[in-house]
């Protein structure tokens, strides 16, 4: 059966839910349209994922969804196109009641049927309704090319709990969240984003600096590192690393510096905040001190006593 663009919207909206009084208007007018908090600030964030750069492309060109179902299933697809949003979020420290979703799409005709439309949709929606996110519109199209898909999440913080990238300073300690490496396994697709760490963190703490770590460990801590103007030093030995890191080829440390895409929150801290953070019982997810934020000239890396300077490496688009 073949899947209509007006057809799609129509059951979109049906599952979208009564409005709440927060949206003043919602999917089916030319622009969504939300109260604004008084004494707030808005966070917004887009992100795209395109099929054969942020998941598996298909090596089926017939109308048949299934051979594609195969290799990565709609599901999947769906809860990341969302959740990397949804992970920038979480980088400014999370923000105060619900989220709001825009969803473009661009689907390819051998996708544009009902059994992979609709799956896509529902891994959008599960996550959404795990964190009170509101699919408020989006938009709809056909392409030749590849399946692309762009989320855009606003939601509304306190502006004196905003976190930026810029506030790291010498002497703060580094910590992450989770593991790190080989996310391409799997956790790239099913990754949870750390909005409720991140809330917690920024109401109980003061985090200096913040960011999620997509592009890899090293090229997020250099964000961090040039947007503060400082350095950073990583102990080789304490960065957490995965089970699916341990199981790749290659060297294990470089899987969890370089690899990218745990969407982890790579953070700092004064040192006496940073050791209460790591024996908190209310943060079931674990989080590991890794390093020091100093004045040295870039990133280094040390075991024992030996240390070296490294590349600010990761992924890039181009």
């Amino acid at each position: 059966m073949k899947l209509t663009e007006f057809g799609y919207i129509k059951w979109i909206q049906s599952r979208l839910g009564k409005k709440s009084k927060d949206v003043l208007v919602g999917s089916g007018d030319d622009a969504a349209a939300v109260h604004c908090p008084k004494g707030h600030i808005l966070l917004a964030t887009t992100d795209t994922i395109v099929e054969g750069i942020d998941f598996e492309p298909s090596r089926h060109s017939s109308r048949k969804y299934s051979g594609f179902a195969t290799r990565i299933r709609p599901e999947a697809i769906g809860h990341k196109a969302v959740a990397v949003s949804l992970s920038d979020i979480a980088a400014m420290g999370g923000c105060s009641g619900p989220l709001y979703a825009l969803i473009t799409a661009a689907l390819p005709k051998r996708l544009a049927n009902p059994a992979f439309g609709h799956r896509l949709f529902n891994g959008m929606r599960r996550l959404c309704k795990r964190f009170n996110c509101r699919i408020i519109g989006g938009d709809l199209s056909s392409t030749t090319g590849p399946l692309v898909i762009t989320s855009t999440i606003f939601g509304f913080s306190d502006k004196r709990k905003v976190i930026k990238r810029s506030g790291a300073k010498d002497g703060d300690t580094i910590l992450v969240t989770g593991k790190l490496g080989g996310s391409i396994l799997g956790k790239h697709l099913s990754f949870t984003p750390r909005l409720k760490e991140a809330r917690y963190l920024n109401r109980k703490y003061k985090i200096n600096s913040m960011i999620d770590i997509s592009d890899g460990l090293i090229a997020d801590l250099n964000h961090i590192c040039r947007a503060s103007k400082v350095g950073a030093i990583l102990d080789e030995e304490k960065i957490p690393i995965s089970g699916a890191a341990r199981r790749m080829t290659g060297s294990v440390i470089k899987h969890a510096l370089y690899g990218g895409e745990d969407f982890e929150l790579l953070f700092t801290t004064t040192l006496d905040e940073a050791n209460e953070i790591i024996t908190d019982r209310n943060l079931t997810t674990p989080v590991s001190i890794i390093g020091q934020i100093g004045e040295v000239n870039g990133i280094y890396l040390k075991n024992g006593n030996r240390k070296m300077k490294i590349k600010p490496m990761g992924y890039t688009h181009f």
